[in-house]
Formats: C-alpha cells, structure tokens, sequence
C-alpha cells in the first residue's frame, strides 16, 4: 500500500461518518433498514478510501524454461557438393543432425532447426520438410546475429552451426557480439577441388578509340600442378588476345595479362575465357565477362570569331597542348566570307544539325550575324539538346548583343534578358561567387591570383542569369555586381556564356596571369569538350557483370545542384526485346561525400537490367540518370568451394564455442550445458485501475439513495 497519512485519516473519516449518520432517522426506522443503509454508505466509502490509498495486488509466478539447442543450417548450393563420403554437404549435415537429436534423448531440451543461405529461415524447420542446396549466398555472422536476436527471450543455450564455412554475403567479422556459445560443424573437404576458375578481372571501364586497354584476369587453379591452361580474351566470336600459363604449385592464384584493342565506339562486352582441364567437375566458373565503353579518340572544337584576334590565338595554344583536343578555328575574310584559319578554306555553318554532329564543342565570339538567321539558331540548338555544348565568349560583336539574335536564341542561352541589351565599357573586377565551392570550372582555376588581375574593359549588360543556370564567377564594378560565367544544361548538352572581355588581358599579364588564363580558360574548354556527354546525374554500377548471388551496389552523383526530396530509382530486366520492371530502390545519401547516393539491390536471377533514377521535388521529376548491368550464370558459390575450417574455428572461438568435424556432431550432446532457467514473473496490479471499484461505489450509493426514497426518509 501507498501510506499517505491524509488519504488514511480521509478514508477513516468517511466511514466513521457513514455509521454515525444512521444512528437515526427521520422518520425512524426499524433498526435492521438502518443498518443495510449504513452498510451501503459505508461500504461505498471503505471502496472510495481503497481508491485513495491504492493498494497493489502482487502476484508471483515461476516459469521454467527448458534450455533450447538452435540448429543453424546452411542450405546455400556449395553445401549440394558431393564430398561427403559419397553424399552431398547437407545430406551429411541432416544425417549428423539426426544423430545429434538422439544423442541428446529425453526431454532434456528444445530443439529447432533454422536453415540459412542469403538470409535466415522465417520459420524453424519441421520434421515432415525438406530442405534443398539452392541458396546463392552464405551470410553466416548475419543468421547468427539474426537468430541471437529472435530467441533472445528463450533459454537459449547454445547455437550449433552446420555449414562449409565459406563465407559469401555479410560481414566476415561479427557486426554485434554474439554472447551465446556457437558450435560449428564443418562439412566437405578441406582440399579445394581440382578446379579452374576465374576469380577477378581488372579492366577500365571506359577506353578511347585507337588505345590498347590492359586486361588482368586473376585466376585460381587447385589439383592442376604442372599443367597448362588457356587464357583467351574474347569478344563475340573474335578471340582479341590469348596467353598461356603454367600451374606450378597444387594452390596457385596467377594473374594473367591481357590486352584489348579499342578500335570502335560504343559498349563493348567482353569475356575472359580459361580452358577447361581434363578432371574438372565444374565448367561454369572458367568465364568471366565485363563490358568496356569505348569513346571517340579525337574531341573537336568548332571556334568562331568575325576577327582573329588574340582570344582565336591562345586557344588554339591551349588545345594543342591536348593529345585528344582538335580545333578547328573559322574567321571572316573579306570578298570571301568565312573561312577556315590557316589556309584559308571556305566555310559555310551547317544549316541542319547533322552538319554538326563531327563536333563536340562550338565557341561563338564574334559571328558576323550567323546566328541572326533562324535556321541557324535551330541546328545549333538541336546540336545542343542531342549533346554537344557551346561557348559564347563576349566581345563587341557577340550575337549576346543584338536583341534579334538574342531572342531566336533564347532557349538555348544559360542567361536571359532583363532590359536593353548594349556593350557597357567600363572595368570590372572577376571574382568568385558564393556559387563556386565545390564548382568543377571555379576548381581549375590557379591557386589565388584573381584579385591581381588586370580589370576587363567590357562587359555585355541587360542580362541576368537564366532558368537552371549556376552562376560560379561573377564581374564586380559601376553598377553592382552580374554575371561572369553562367553555365546551364540543355537537353544533354550543356550551354555557356562568359559575359566579359577580353579576358586575354590575363593572358598578356605576366606568369600569374598567364596560369590564371590557362586554368580558366583550358579548364573551361575541357570540362564542356568533355563533359557535354555527362548525364545532368551520374549512376553507376561498382561492376558491369555480376555472379548469381552477387548484391549490386549503386551509386548516383547529383553534382552540385541542390539536394533532392528523393532520389528513386526502377530495376528493369531486359526480356524478349521489351523491359520488364521488377523492383524499386531508394537512394540514401552518403555520409562520407558530398552530393552522392548510395543503395544495394539483393541479388538478381542472370539476366541483363539497367537503373533508371530521378530526382524528386515535391511532386515533380528532375534530372535522371541510368546504368545498366548484367548478371552472369556463374555462382558465387562456386568460385571456391573448399571447406573454410579457418572462418568456422574463428566463429567458434569468438563465442565461446568449439569447431569439430561432420562426424563429431554426433557426440556433441553430452558437452553441451544444459540448465532449465527458473524465472519469477510478477503481476502487479493496482486497485485504482480496476473500473470495478468505480462500478461499485457507484452502485452502493445509487441503491442507498433509491432505497431512502423509498422509506420515505429525509
């Protein structure tokens, strides 16, 4: 009870006045009609005053709970091996599992079984089921964690793990402590088999037409000393490299060198191919494939300037200086129209965007009033969108500073107009903006060195930057501060404007000058030659081809726009010519860098897929992105498929356990501790929660009060 000294003397009061108050009535009573009402109202106060004091009702039980022996089994296809005297893995762990049952004989304790491969079983397995060798996976410190977890309420004693030991999936250390003994029994050989796999192989993903990309392939050979194997590299039904290697000892890992020759564009799948041996049981892990994107070897500028002045000059400078950068410049000659520059080549801009297409950057200066002309303005437009970029560089004659180009220009432009359009003289200052952290043009420039430069002498004013446009370099001078540089995607190209000139003034001012020059511009040149083809969100696969069993890891870059709501992405397998889409994923970010996602997919059946992700905005859709992979027939079961006595008595070890062979199962019993476990369980109730108390106070006053009425008393 709750002793409070006023409830007490409250609750006594209460009472004491229900017996007083009928020491008599009016009119009186017989004395027996008395003493019922004084035992309602008396009653009502005793239960009111039990109500204040509360007293807890306190009930103890003793459970006793057997001790419960958990039977981990591996069910993953490496345990359907035939190396157990003639039987498979789990054939030989079920047999052991049955001599364990009878060896622990009477009710001594409970016994479950679990099975596990990728994941642990929802349910134990009963006595009337099967269990077959099909599981591509083996997460062994994730069942035991997963089963510690479930039975942590149960008097679990110990946890017996029937398993190979080779560990696929998970962790190869324990994430969280398992305090529960774990026995493990190890199944099959401990010798490898003689077998020749393809374990790894090491390639860049992208490669440029014309170069030779180095290929390692890392291959395991067990039980094949003193023989020869065959290495091909092979594309299609084209053997595109080949060597041979000796095995010199029982175990070896060799790494075989190879080359491919990237002699087209487009994504290429490969294959690294090992001969088959003469004992080989196994086939299908002597294949190994990944893909490489070959690109083009040359990037082409197109550069147009009305007059060839200093600009036209140091670029071409900056572009030779790249092995994979090729420029074309164009000026006007007079009586002649424009022309190429040296030789003097007519020139004629491609009305239609297929005359373009050679091109992978387009620099406007000066035009000569190209791109007054709409026809004009619609190819370069459509060069754009389809993924090429372009580069406005300010000067007098801009097509920037006429408001009919302007206008038929508008949807490609990364700025828009706000008045006027005109050519303001007047210096200003280049200066980073709050934009330019982490910006990937802003990141070329020389370290410092921008305060020290000269001012520019002019500006193209009457423009503000553009829908999507970021904005890393901005002019400072008479009026306040406006764009520099302004950079936006269009389509999948991207669109440029630098809105002050001439910036070959930091060219002719001195060394500081020149490297700030050279960084800005060089830089800018190659991001755009280079990055145009860039999707506006980067997604990729860590491998192109993946083994059965295999979680696919992926990763988005967002770059430095502004974080999305949601970054949502649909697994779509390629069946039939058509895609099927078979699952979604959501993006999280990375805590580690900046404006990156990550998420894993479980493993998928072979086939080829891709990933399609978005950003999401509230409700509206941005930029997207895609990747796609293959997964191969080969499981990753299969590419070592030896008993790992070393991972299974390191568990053991780690848990106070014991590691023994198959046959030892058998007479683990008696070795187990096994102690029932008393627990005292307490239910505690208290009275002012029982609406039973409240029904009856109510109901011993309510007929009180009904039966004075009906005595007629006062």
């Amino acid at each position: 009870m709750h002793f409070e000294l006023w409830k007490i003397l409250v609750a006594a009061a209460l009472i004491v006045f229900a017996l007083f108050a009928y020491r008599g009535t009016y009119p009186p009573i017989s004395f027996r009609r008395r003493t019922l009402l004084a035992g309602m109202r008396t009653g009502a106060f005793v239960l009111l005053g039990l109500l204040l004091v509360n007293p807890t009702l306190v009930s103890t039980k003793v459970e006793v709970r057997k001790p419960l022996v958990l039977l981990l089994l591996d069910h993953s296809r490496s345990m359907g091996i035939r190396d157990s005297a003639g039987r498979t893995r789990l054939d030989a762990a079920l047999s052991g599992m049955d001599a364990f049952r009878r060896s622990l004989g009477g009710e001594k304790a409970d016994v479950e079984v679990l099975p596990f491969a990728e994941s642990i079983s929802s349910l134990p397995l009963r006595g009337d089921s099967s269990v077959e060798a099909d599981g591509e996976g083996t997460d062994v410190w994730g069942a035991l964690e997963a089963a510690q977890r479930r039975y942590r309420s149960r008097n679990l004693a110990a946890m017996i793990l029937l398993s190979d030991g080779r560990i696929t999936r998970g962790m190869v250390v324990s994430s969280e402590k398992v305090t529960t003994p774990v026995y493990t029994i190890g199944f099959g050989c401990t010798l490898a088999r003689a077998d020749v796999s393809i374990t790894d192989v090491s390639a860049d993903r992208v490669a440029y037409r014309g170069t030779n990309v180095p290929v390692e392939a890392v291959i395991r050979a067990s039980g094949f000393r003193g023989r020869t194997i065959d290495v091909r590299l092979v594309e299609g039904k084209r053997i595109e490299d080949a060597a041979s290697v000796s095995v010199k000892r029982d175990e070896e890992i060799i790494s075989v060198p190879l080359s491919y020759e990237a002699d087209a564009e487009g994504e290429h799948r490969l294959s690294v191919e090992a001969s088959p041996l003469a004992g080989e049981e196994r086939e299908d892990n002597n294949l190994e494939t990944f893909r490489i994107d070959v690109l083009k070897d040359k990037v082409r500028i197109l550069y147009i300037d009305q007059f060839p002045d200093w600009n036209m000059t140091f670029v071409r400078d900056l572009v030779k200086r790249s092995k994979r950068l090729d420029i074309e410049p164009v000026s006007w000659i007079a009586d002649k129209g424009f022309a190429v520059i040296p030789g003097g080549k007519p020139w004629t801009f491609p009305a239609l965007a297929a005359g373009l297409v050679s091109y992978d950057l387009i620099i406007v200066s000066d035009d000569a009033r190209l791109f007054d002309a709409r026809q004009n303005v619609e190819a370069l437009d459509a060069f754009v969108k389809a993924g090429g970029s372009v580069l406005f560089l300010a000067d007098e004659s801009s097509p920037l500073t006429r408001e009919g180009s302007f206008e038929i220009l508008a949807s490609l432009l990364p700025v828009r107009r706000l008045r006027n359009l005109r050519v303001d003289y007047t210096d200003v200052e280049v200066r980073l903006s709050a934009q330019a952290f982490n910006d990937p043009v802003a990141s070329m420039l020389a370290e410092g060195g921008l305060d020290a430069m000269p001012p520019l002498s002019g500006r193209i004013v009457g423009i503000e930057a553009g829908s999507g446009a970021r904005i890393p370099l901005v002019m400072e001078g008479r009026g306040g501060s406006m764009p520099f540089l302004a950079l936006a995607r269009r389509g999948e190209g991207l669109s440029c404007a630098v809105l002050g000139f001439p910036i070959w003034r930091w060219r002719l001012a001195g060394e500081g000058g020149q490297r700030i020059y050279e960084s800005f511009l060089g830089g800018l040149v190659q991001y755009l030659a280079e990055g145009a083809r860039a999707p506006a969100l980067s997604v990729e696969a860590d491998r192109t081809v993946y083994r059965s069993g295999d979680r696919v890891r992926l990763t988005v870059h967002i770059g430095e726009r502004r974080a999305p709501d949601c970054l949502r992405g649909e697994v779509r397998e390629r069946t039939g010519g058509r895609d099927r889409t078979v699952s979604s994923v959501i993006f999280e970010p990375d805590s580690r860098r900046k404006s990156c996602y990550r998420s894993e997919l479980d493993p998928l059946p072979p086939g080829e897929y891709s990933v399609a992700v978005s950003e999401i905005t509230g409700s509206v859709s941005g930029a997207s992105g895609t990747a796609s992979f293959s997964v191969a027939p080969v499981s990753v079961e299969f590419l070592d498929t030896s008993r790992d006595g070393a991972a299974l008595s390191q568990i053991a070890l780690a848990t106070g356990g014991e590691y023994l062979e198959g046959p030892g199962l058998g007479f683990l019993a008696p070795r187990l501790r096994l102690e029932e476990r008393r627990v005292e369980r307490k239910d505690v109730r208290g009275i002012r929660g029982d609406i039973l108390v409240l029904f009856g106070i109510v109901a011993l006053l309510g007929a009180e009060w009904t039966l004075r009425k009906a005595w007629g008393l006062v």
